[in-house]
């Protein structure tokens, strides 16, 4: 089974693609997951919960995985 069919089966965000999988460069160990909006899927602001025109456009960043269940 690959990884983005367990993700996808375990982790759904609404609106967003799993792209690249792969382990990141250096010592230690780390899965890197690349996400991207899904074409044609409107943005909802995480704050007021409202549609809006544009997902931001920031530089990459990475974030340590927080399992919310």
């Amino acid at each position: 089974m690959q990884v983005k069919t367990i993700l996808n089966a375990i982790e759904k965000h609404t609106g967003f693609v799993y792209e690249r999988i792969g382990f990141a460069d250096g010592a230690e160990r780390k899965l890197e997951i690349e996400v991207r909006s899904r074409r044609g899927s409107r943005p909802v602001c995480s704050g007021c919960l409202r549609r809006g025109r544009a997902y931001d456009r920031l530089a990459v960043r990475r974030f340590d995985f927080v399992p919310l269940i």
